[in-house]
């Protein structure tokens, strides 16, 4: 009966603090912000991209991570062809954020490589209200599909 109780003060101890924005996961963040693609898709042994439409493929990333991020959306890139692309969500202060996206978008094009990286918070409701940014010589919707320039924020 100890153990029942404890077991019980630990799951109501624990649940108020894993149900606050702030403690949602990329997991979540990439439900919200891919929600008309195809999500966890398989590319190859152990080897998943967040989210995939006809012409991009997408890498969910905390902003504090955009080493990861570039690599992930590479590697997907060159495994399926596709542009890649970066989501990423801002989980420290805005200037931080900030920096981190323009960390990305100066490592990218200082290779010369086309991607689209959206700067989202956790307050957005969907990919749409995130800041789109792009690297390369195109506006942010030439090459684009249909399914993915609905997407994008009105400019």
């Amino acid at each position: 009966m100890f153990r029942f109780f404890i077991t019980i003060m630990l799951v109501l101890l624990v649940l108020p603090q894993t149900a606050r924005p702030g403690n949602l996961l990329e997991t979540d963040y990439q439900a919200r912000f891919c929600a008309h693609m195809q999500r966890e898709v398989r590319l190859g042994p152990q080897r998943r991209a967040d989210c995939m439409t006809s012409t991009l493929v997408i890498e969910v990333d905390w902003a504090d991570k955009w080493k990861e991020g570039i690599g992930q959306s590479l590697a997907y890139a060159a495994e399926t062809g596709l542009v890649p692309g970066i989501i990423l969500v801002c989980r420290q202060s805005k200037a931080r954020c900030l920096a981190s996206s323009l960390f990305t978008r100066q490592t990218l094009s200082r290779f010369g490589i086309s991607a689209v990286i959206w700067e989202c918070v956790p307050a957005d409701k969907g990919l749409q209200d995130c800041v789109l940014r792009r690297t390369g010589g195109r506006a942010p919707s030439e090459g684009l599909g249909p399914a993915d320039r609905s997407a994008l924020p009105e400019p």
